[in-house]
């Protein structure tokens, strides 16, 4: 029996002017929804918060796309968390215990000229069905 690889690609942009911090306290049901308490220290900290926001959000859009280009339900963005990883590369975590052990996820973030985008492949494996 051998196993079966399948992939599910995702890809976002956002502009940087909608997550500044005029924003999350115009608007912090939106932040505290969509991000994690872990996110929302970690962006508030850095010296502009909006680009790791965006950053952030465009990195949960594309976890999210990924996960139905696999034929996954559809995910809650809160329960999709960016943090960083080793080395200082960033890292997508699922709170959802039936997706954590089944599925192995990359990601890549960037940010300039006022845009973040982010990129995210998942990789599900399984055995292969013999017939």
């Amino acid at each position: 029996m051998g196993t079966r690889f399948e992939f599910g690609v995702g890809i976002d942009i956002e502009s940087v002017s909608r997550f500044d911090l005029n924003d999350l306290k115009r608007n912090p049901s939106f932040y505290k929804k969509v991000f994690t308490s872990r996110e929302i220290r970690y962006c508030k900290e850095r010296a502009c918060p909006g680009e790791h926001f965006a950053a952030r959000f465009a990195a949960k859009e594309a976890v999210f796309k990924a996960f139905s280009d696999l034929g996954e339900s559809p995910l809650e963005f809160g329960k999709i968390e960016i943090i960083g990883g080793g080395r200082g590369s960033p890292a997508a975590v699922v709170n959802v215990p039936p997706l954590k052990k089944s599925y192995e996820i990359k990601i890549s973030l960037a940010h300039s000229g006022g845009m973040a985008i982010a990129c995210a492949l998942i990789v599900r494996t399984g055995p292969v069905e013999e017939t």
